[in-house]
């Protein structure tokens, strides 16, 4: 509709040119000319609209797969692949496609418009549509020839970008050390945001100085069509009306060549943004589990792991660092304190019992059954956490049938109902400090009900007035529910309560008592 309107909008005025006095108003080329206008403004409009609609639905559909990828990610994947490289695949790449959908329409509209314009021509004359067609041509190999560069320079910026928001991250997750520790964040500034801003800079330069450098010859051939129409075709032609109409022909196709130009870089780096999503989707697929998953089965005799292993691996996917073997069952409803030095197994082992780490060898079994990829989402669901790094949402996910009232008992019993409250399904507020966060995580924990609790050194960054409340009262009254507890302890003034001590040292278990 776009193409046509605008192609009759062309002709009709090369009727009033052809016109003996163009004075003489005919009013059947005046509705038709109207009626061609009409048809290009709803034209656009209605497409951009349904591109706008497609592309979204697209976007939607796209972000609906990667967090469902992203889900069935183990977490060793996940940490491999970065929740940053998610992200800012998600919100970049979005956007460029986002407004890359507005520009479409009129370039492939332009487009078309060309491709008609050139074939009216030929009506007009032979001798002008050879002409143009031979610069038009000349000139498509040309630009291809310089956007080929451009292609290459805008590849480099997306990923000099990502480098430069991965380093800046560093600033905004570490802004407390930044401001603290001055030499850091001069370092941080200095000597990597600004090097590797200066490499974006430079890089975004090239690119534009290619793409420029294409539209430029792309016009100059059309300069050079529209004074071979004025100055070498007249002679040839002899036709005043006929080099007037091809005249301003060659003026519209300079129009349309315009529009798409413009749209050429926009269309160019939303390619490139495609591209970037289709990628982190296969590489999502790649890692995710595929094992549909089953009714959650929320309850437990013993746990046992047969030396059971896992290596951290570095970018090359070469093993760095192993903890296990371990070998240690677990009954319903004793309490196990994990205790060690730092960097001693304990906190990896926690991921390993979870099995949010699969094993690289051993086994685990749930009631002496196999824990594979088939139960293992139906196994995970018998453990609550709050490990060490662990996240406070501000919503009850998944426990809407919890009441209020419940809820804001027990942040009152854990001596938090002063600070936050819990209405509408979300928490008044997370911003507490950091010992008040673990606390709020460790409410949730206890709503979640589940018969396994994993307390990742939960004691700490307490007072000690709750510290003593949490080992003397809240341990016992758990384990009196019926729940097993897992907890990593520093406090060995405490440890005498415990059922049994685990001690790690050197990523293995060193004693059971």
């Amino acid at each position: 509709m776009i193409t046509a309107g605008t192609v009759s909008m062309m002709a009709l005025i090369n009727v009033v040119i052809e016109r003996a006095d163009p004075r003489d108003l005919d009013i059947v080329t005046l509705i038709l000319f109207v009626l061609a206008a009409a048809g290009v403004l709803v034209g656009q409009t209605l497409g951009q609209r349904i591109s706008a609609h497609t592309v979204e639905t697209m976007m939607n559909a796209i972000r609906q797969r990667i967090v469902s990828k992203t889900r069935r990610l183990e977490y060793s994947d996940f940490e491999a692949i970065g929740g940053t490289r998610i992200y800012d695949a998600l919100t970049r790449n979005g956007a460029l496609i986002s407004e890359a959908s507005v520009a479409v329409v009129p370039a492939y509209a332009a487009m078309g418009s060309l491709v008609l314009g050139g074939i009216y021509t030929v009506l007009l004359s032979s001798a002008v549509f050879g002409a143009l067609a031979a610069i038009i041509v000349t000139s498509i190999l040309f630009f291809r020839l310089n956007m080929r560069k451009a292609r290459v320079a805008m590849g480099e910026a997306s990923m000099a970008e990502t480098a430069y928001l991965k380093t800046f991250k560093d600033l905004l997750g570490g802004f407390k050390e930044v401001r603290l520790h001055r030499p850091r964040g001069d370092d941080l500034q200095e000597g990597h945001l600004a090097p590797k801003s200066m490499a974006l800079l430079m890089v975004r330069i090239r690119a534009a100085a290619s793409t420029t450098t294409a539209g430029t010859v792309s016009l100059l051939f059309f300069y050079i069509m529209l004074g071979t129409i004025c100055f070498i075709l007249p002679p040839i032609v002899d036709d005043a009306a006929v080099i007037a109409q091809s005249i301003y022909v060659s003026v519209f196709l300079l129009s349309t060549v315009e529009t798409i130009l413009r749209s050429v870089p926009l269309v160019t780096r939303a390619t490139f943004a495609m591209n970037d999503l289709e990628s982190l989707e296969a590489e999502l697929e790649q890692h995710g589990d595929s094992a549909k998953y089953g009714p959650e089965r929320a309850e437990f005799e013993t746990i046992s792991l047969e030396k059971v292993t896992f290596n951290y691996r570095n970018s090359s996917g070469e093993p760095v660092a192993t903890t296990g073997p371990v070998d240690l069952s677990i009954r319903r409803g004793e309490t196990l304190f994990c205790v060690g030095g730092n960097g001693s197994g304990k906190s990896t082992f926690m991921k390993m019992l979870c099995r949010l780490y699969p094993p690289n060898s051993g086994t685990i079994r749930w009631d002496g059954a196999l824990v594979d990829s088939g139960n293992a989402s139906a196994y995970r669901a018998l453990f609550s956490t709050v490990y060490s790094d662990f996240h406070l949402f501000g919503h009850l996910y998944g426990m809407t049938d919890i009441g209020e009232d419940t809820v804001n008992g027990l942040l009152a019993e854990l001596g938090l109902g002063a600070k936050v409250s819990y209405a509408n399904g979300a928490f008044s507020t997370t911003e507490l400090s950091t010992g008040q966060r673990k606390r709020l995580a460790f409410a949730v924990a206890i709503l979640e009900d589940r018969p396994i609790m994993v307390l990742d050194e939960l004691s700490a960054d307490q007072d000690p007035e709750f510290r003593d409340h949490f080992y003397r009262d809240w341990l016992p009254k758990l384990k009196a529910e019926g729940r097993t507890l897992i907890v990593v302890s520093h406090d060995d003034r405490y440890f005498g309560l415990a059922d049994r001590i685990v001690t790690f040292r050197d990523g293995r278990i060193a004693d059971a008592v």
